[in-house]
């Protein structure tokens, strides 16, 4: 998982250890009287509340009701009953502060909204009062994050005081009713519907440890994620059993299904070939695929990876809505690829791939350089001055890639680069402006409206055609269709197969 950068405390702020509640200073990663990891739970004056809390609204601020689909996030923090036994009331508030603090981190980084705190529980929202389009992508990272988070944080309470917390999170995905909760003190703003009371139920059967997601949620973060089924399960308060699924792991930047036949697209499909077959020969280049969200870019991309021979290495990278601002967000992705580190390892793992893959291309990296890669990996900081970062990683990458092709063909897929941050675009940019005389296929897919800085090749994507769009629902629903319904999906679907 990245690691972010926390906002430097303000002067008048007295900065204490979230556990112990000694002096800190700003430059403190660990307290220098217990050992707490200060980076992981932003010191804060005493009695600070975690940034985040919920909207709280003021009287007479428009705030409109309507309906939203939504993810909903209810984390439930087990094990704070042993340790308050054993520490005193100020310590055990500091202590689960802190492991709060760190839980609400994940929230914000994907820009959920904490509604409220439940005793030892949070619930969070991600669709309102703002929505993406990913929203419930963004609800699993945020979890699977708070689940390493606390993790970091654990290590430190075993070794003080002998005792680990866990955490047990329920997901579910759906409508809900959002607004205004008003009294006559304040107003604040608020989700309603079975979808809360949903999360909470798959909270409770969830292990401790674990992640449970709904139907709804599997189907909208299938694509990015691993899941183990468990199920139709019986939740309390549910008149029927509701298939629930554990979160396993991030597939790390999968593509697209290409399992059921490709439509309409061999015209395209054709030209990415024919891309490839000239690179092959040396002459490498740029395409890009290029379409409205949901026209099928990646499912194109999923057709030709299945149709590569063997002998041809490739990497991945993607980009994401919520990383557009995080620098080299998009060369990490293409980075783990090329190192064969997933995004879930830790740093020891990490450290052993890249040392292990760049002796495998005979290449030699300083203690300096391993540092910055594991830093852009979010593994550290190397505090590197910025344009000696993009210096030192525009010579790594370009050293990976001249090292790979002198072994074979390189096939590089770099998708949603709509939203790429603009510091992987400078390093890709200067990449690419290589590729000429290299054995190195470069394909960038984005939005119709993304352009790209360098020179490439675009196969701009149109939308079905009437007779393409009937033979994909045709495909797609399977056996007799109602032609009024038919009718009515190709109106609706505009040729567009989201």
């Amino acid at each position: 998982m990245r690691a972010r950068k926390q906002p430097a405390p303000t002067r008048s702020a007295r900065l204490t250890c979230p556990a112990c509640g000694a002096r800190l200073r700003p430059a403190h990663r660990f307290c220098p009287n217990c050992g707490a990891p200060v980076s992981l739970a932003t010191a804060q004056p005493p009695g600070a509340t975690p940034r985040g809390t919920g909207l709280q609204v003021s009287p007479g601020t428009a705030v409109h009701e309507d309906r939203r689909l939504v993810s909903v996030l209810f984390a439930d923090l087990s094990g704070s009953t042993p340790l308050g036994e054993r520490l005193d009331p100020e310590d055990l508030r500091r202590i689960l502060g802190a492991f709060f603090a760190a839980l609400v981190r994940p929230i914000q980084r994907y820009e959920g909204t904490v509604e409220k705190y439940m005793g030892d529980a949070v619930m969070a929202v991600f669709g309102a009062p703002v929505s993406h389009e990913d929203d419930a992508e963004r609800t699993v990272r945020a979890a699977l994050e708070m689940q390493g988070a606390l993790t970091l944080l654990n290590d430190w309470l075993e070794r003080e005081h002998g005792l680990r917390l866990a955490l047990r999170v329920g997901i579910s995905s759906g409508e809900v009713v959002s607004g205004l909760l008003a009294n006559d003190v304040q107003s604040a703003y608020t989700v309603v519907g079975d979808t809360v009371n949903t999360a909470q139920r798959l909270e409770s059967i969830a292990a401790p440890g674990a992640i449970v997601v709904g139907p709804t949620t599997y189907r909208l973060a299938a694509r990015a994620f691993e899941f183990e089924p468990l199920g139709p399960t019986a939740l309390k308060g549910k008149a029927q059993a509701v298939k629930a699924y554990r979160v396993i792991r991030s597939k790390d930047d999968a593509v697209a299904d290409g399992s059921t036949p490709l439509i309409g697209r061999s015209a395209e499909l054709a030209l990415l070939r024919q891309a490839l077959a000239a690179a092959v020969l040396g002459q490498g280049r740029a395409v890009t695929v290029a379409g409205e969200a949901g026209v099928g870019k990646s499912r194109l991309i999923a057709e030709f990876l299945t149709s590569l021979g063997a002998g041809i290495d490739r990497w991945m990278a993607r980009g994401r809505s919520y990383d557009r601002q995080t620098a080299y967000a998009v060369l990490a992705s293409l980075l783990r690829s090329a190192f064969g580190i997933r995004q879930a390892d830790l740093e020891p793992v990490a450290r052993a791939g890249i040392e292990g893959r760049m002796h495998e291309l005979g290449l030699d990296l300083d203690h300096a350089t391993v540092r910055l890669l594991l830093d852009v990996l979010g593994y550290a900081s190397a505090g590197f001055d910025p344009q000696a970062s993009r210096r030192v990683l525009t010579e790594v990458v370009r050293n990976l890639v001249l090292r790979q092709v002198a072994k074979g063909p390189l096939l590089i897929v770099a998708e949603d680069l709509h939203w790429i941050d603009s510091a992987s675009q400078l390093v890709l940019a200067d990449l690419i402006a290589e590729l000429a005389s290299l054995p190195c296929l470069f394909i960038a897919t984005g939005r119709s409206e993304w352009q790209p800085p360098w020179s490439s090749t675009r196969v701009e994507l149109l939308t079905l055609d009437e007779t393409e769009s009937r033979r994909m629902l045709a495909q797609r629903l399977g056996g007799e269709v109602d032609p009024s319904l038919l009718e009515t999906m190709l109106l609706k679907s505009g040729g567009n197969a989201f």
